[in-house]
């Protein structure tokens, strides 16, 4: 459940997302004090820009692509710890990107976000490899406890 004094992502601007501040918000834990380099994708430039900028706060190097072919070509140059993708973009959709980047390195965390609740394109993601599948509108402390989530179920695996 979303906090209602925290602003969602889909509804942001980049001076709004840049002047909030959440005391509920949960840090990367799991990468605090790591380097993380992080590939985001969609196609609503407010939405690329917040996430962007809430997470460069944070320290993380971002790279931003605004389109599924963006996406990969970025998937195919650079190495990434996580991505964060829309599902539904121009030029290739989120799956596509999500296959890319578990073939360039299976233990890429990839998060799927998407406006669409329908249980098909849900279950896709996870057939294919998603980590995990975030609904819009979310806001910052949803898109953390994911971040978390993955990078902690990450460690246990590689500890297995």
């Amino acid at each position: 459940m979303t906090n209602n004094n925290i602003p969602l992502f889909s509804t942001l601007s980049t001076m709004t997302i840049q002047k909030m501040v959440s005391p509920h918000r949960e840090k990367q834990d799991l990468t605090k004090g790591k380097w993380c380099d992080i590939l985001l994708a969609d196609d609503d430039l407010n939405i690329l820009e917040s996430i962007s900028s809430c997470l460069k706060n944070d320290g993380f190097s971002i790279t931003k692509a605004s389109d599924g072919r963006a996406a990969l070509e970025a998937i195919k140059k650079n190495y990434f710890d996580l991505i964060i993708s829309d599902l539904n973009m121009p030029r290739a959709n989120g799956l596509a990107v999500l296959k890319e980047a578990k073939i360039a390195n299976p233990d890429t965390i990839v998060i799927i976000t998407s406006g669409d609740q329908d249980f098909e394109s849900v279950s896709e993601a996870f057939h294919l490899g998603a980590d995990s599948y975030l609904v819009k509108p979310f806001g910052p402390d949803e898109l953390y406890r994911h971040i978390n989530k993955c990078f902690e179920e990450l460690e246990q695996k590689k500890r297995a």
